[in-house]
């Protein structure tokens, strides 16, 4: 189809008197196509950029003997001769290397697995990885520069709020990437693994092309159409899911559904009476896409979630079943081509989320929506010199509804109060960001980013730069700086806004990153060391509903160890050994009976020492087995100190000790899993699993469990006990 393509573009212009029609390919030593490599017959402004697959065409009056020229950032300049005249001429050019590859390094400088050809987890880096679940959020969690002290899929990412590490798919920003949403972030990604191409998860020093993040992001790009038809079906002791690919000519579609159940996974393991109602969810995605000439490519995607459980709290405020349902979605449509030499992309989205927590007389149902527009243009613009614009807009939306009783929350019977409140707000955001390769040595990428919020009547200017510097083939150094900046949920704006009528308002928070480190890739072996200073200022600081303002400070400094042995795709034994060091601080609220006061100290989700290690044996083409061993330093907490009794009943009122001024004792856990291939005939296989988490039995504390009075405490154990796993999974293929 492509060279169908290509012959009519090329009838289409037949060239006029006196032109000749330039066509041909760029590739790279490996023989692999260069895509949106500028080429050009030297001397004049005649030339095209190469498409995806390499190949270009265009036309030019030039005539006798020429250089046909390609050049690309991070490659030599490509040279042949060419005698022009006739109606076409071909050639065929290969581009170099440099000592740095530009391409490569920006993924490295981003991502723990590096390299020009990967961007992160792959898929079946996310499905093998022990104690991961299948889940793309809790294989990242064992990668340095996230706290790991407890089993949530939270990304909590250098001493930073989970709210601070943004997730985007495609260019579009997901409103709820989690399931089982929680102060933890939630229990699981709401993405699947199948639907992500690559991953890109950056710590810190991240481009201008991202913005309303304060610690990280994780950038996701969904697959393309598929080549060929498959259809998987999975079943296991707390779900099953369907998958399918179909091919559509040139283009095609891929859906999936899973439907979650999780009753049979607690009775095996004999936690059948921990939860009212056992968690159950179902979540189902669709995406569409098709090529466009020869560049391009129209794309559609579509995820929906639903969740719920019922879980028995024993308080010493109240005591009772909390109960939550929840929804979230999203939307998009990407559009990507090659235009006038500018690779352009343009993604349309609409993400809501919206929930219900019952917990006796107390009603609450949070919702929000966001509808966004972001555009992409690149293009090399000198020899070694990329530019990158982009700009987008959202239009926000925070609803909160419910019913909040008059007395005792725990009483279904309590007279209540009914309350609904509506904000709105927009953001329009614009960069530009310039890579270039300084020397052979030295990349530079210096971008500025604008913002502008206009529920708090604020604009903001991010500069950021980072550089990387090539010791020699195998290693990099990589400097980092810059300013990031991230607008206050609007439900909490609008809270201010109600509650402090006459006060100044919120404003826009901000961080300062500092990043140096270093990466050596050679053969089969990655190691990356990688240390940062973070600094906070203005952080919304809220507590059981008051807000206290951007009166918020802090800072995060550490370091990041990183060391990779092979591939699971290509090397029978493979893993990593991942250790992140944390110290951290930030404003937070301590409760003195019936007032509160500010304080600083370590926040709950800052741990000081996480240690992961990963090991994966394919001990024969069918057999695998697998193991992760992680270590925590033990979450910090603040102490209750003492108590105050309340005006009328028996209640206390907690008072505080210094914030995070003490920490639980150290989390451990080990994962193991096995899985077993077993051919069906020619178009599919059979893959038997089982998985054992938490093996050594371990009761990790998750806090404390205080008497009535508060007089005396014991340790809070996790319900994550060990507990065993099985299930199978049947794909089938298209020949």
């Amino acid at each position: 189809m492509r060279c169908l393509g290509l012959f009519l573009l090329l009838s289409l212009a037949r060239p006029a008197l006196g032109q000749t029609v330039v066509t041909g390919a760029v590739t790279d030593g490996d023989g692999a196509p260069v895509a949106f490599a500028t080429v050009l017959v030297a001397g004049t402004s005649d030339g095209a950029a190469t498409a995806s697959d390499g190949r270009f065409a265009f036309r030019t009056t030039a005539s006798g003997r020429r250089i046909v020229e390609a050049r690309f950032v991070g490659y030599e300049p490509a040279r042949a001769r060419v005698r022009l005249g006739a109606d076409t001429v071909r050639v065929d050019l290969v581009l170099r290397e440099q000592l740095v590859d530009l391409g490569a390094a920006v993924v490295s400088a981003d991502a723990f697995v590096a390299g020009a050809e990967v961007e992160g987890l792959s898929p079946l880096d996310v499905v093998t990885t022990p104690g991961a679940g299948a889940d793309l959020f809790q294989a990242i969690r064992s990668f340095p520069g996230v706290s790991e002290a407890e089993e949530g899929a939270g990304l909590f990412v250098r001493g930073g709020d989970v709210a601070e590490t943004a997730v985007v798919l495609d260019g579009a920003t997901l409103l709820q990437p989690y399931q089982f949403e929680s102060p933890q972030g939630g229990a699981r990604s709401a993405v699947s693994p199948w639907l992500v191409r690559g991953t890109r998860f950056s710590t810190g020093g991240f481009s201008a092309r991202y913005g309303d993040a304060l610690s990280g992001v994780l950038a996701l790009d969904s697959q393309d159409e598929p080549a060929a038809g498959a259809q998987t079906l999975d079943v296991g002791l707390a779900g099953a899911s369907l998958g399918a690919d179909v091919p559509l000519g040139r283009g095609g579609l891929r859906l999936a559904g899973t439907q979650t159940f999780t009753d049979a996974l607690f009775w095996v393991n004999g936690r059948a009476d921990e939860f009212e109602s056992a968690p159950e969810a179902t979540t189902g995605s669709l995406l569409a896409s098709v090529p466009m000439g020869v560049a391009g490519r129209l794309k559609a995607v579509a995820l929906g979630n639903t969740d719920r459980f019922g879980l028995r709290l024993d308080d010493p405020s109240f005591a009772g079943v909390f109960e939550s349902d929840a929804r979230n979605g999203l939307a998009l449509v990407e559009w990507t081509d090659l235009r006038a030499g500018w690779a352009v992309a343009a993604t349309a989205s609409h993400a809501g989320r919206s929930s219900e927590q019952r917990f006796g007389a107390l009603r609450l149902r949070p919702g929000a929506a966001r509808t966004a527009l972001r555009t992409t243009a690149e293009r090399t613009v000198a020899h070694r010199t990329l530019l990158h614009l982009g700009a987008e807009a959202e239009r926000r939306e925070a609803s909160y509804r419910g019913e909040v009783p008059a007395g005792d929350v725990a009483d279904p019977e309590a007279a209540v109060t009914t309350f609904a409140e509506t904000t709105r707000g927009a953001r329009l955001g614009a960069w530009a960001e310039v890579e270039t390769q300084a020397t052979r040595r030295l990349v530079v990428i210096a971008g500025l980013r604008a913002d502008h919020h206009d529920a708090l009547g604020a604009t903001v200017l991010d500069p950021r730069v980072s550089a990387l510097i090539a010791l020699d083939d195998e290693t990099r150094l990589r400097v980092a700086a810059g300013r990031y900046s991230q607008a206050p949920d609007l439900g909490t704006v609008s809270l201010d806004q109600a509650t402090n009528p006459d006060g100044p308002g919120l404003d826009v928070q901000r961080a300062t990153h500092l990043i140096a480190g270093v990466l050596h890739e050679g053969g089969r072996v990655t190691l990356r060391a990688e240390a940062y200073a973070k600094t906070y200022r203005d952080l919304v600081v809220t507590r059981s509903g008051d807000v206290f303002g951007s009166v918020g400070e802090g800072h995060a400094r550490g370091v990041d160890l990183f060391a990779r042995l092979g591939a699971i795709e290509t090397d029978r034994w493979s893993g990593w050994v991942s250790y992140s060091y944390l110290d951290a601080s930030r404003t937070g609220v301590r409760r003195d009976g019936l007032d509160a006061r500010l304080g600083e100290g370590t926040p709950t989700f800052a741990v000081r020492h996480s240690l992961n290690a990963v090991g994966k044996w394919r001990a024969t083409s069918r057999l695998t087995t697998a193991a992760r061993f992680r270590l925590g330093g033990g979450r910090s907490v603040t102490p209750i100190v003492g108590a105050v009794p309340a005006p009328v009943g028996d209640l206390f009122y907690p008072v505080d000790g210094p914030l995070g001024s003490e920490t639980l004792p150290a989390y451990t856990r080990l994962d193991v899993t096995l899985t077993y291939s077993v051919p069906l005939g020619r178009r599919g296989s059979l893959v038997l699993y089982a998985a054992s988490d938490n093996v050594l039995d371990r009761a990790n504390a998750i806090g404390y469990r205080y008497a009535p009075d508060y007089t005396s405490r014991t340790l809070d154990a996790s319900p994550f006990r060990r507990s065993v796993y099985a299930g199978a999974t049947v794909i089938l293929t298209a020949r």
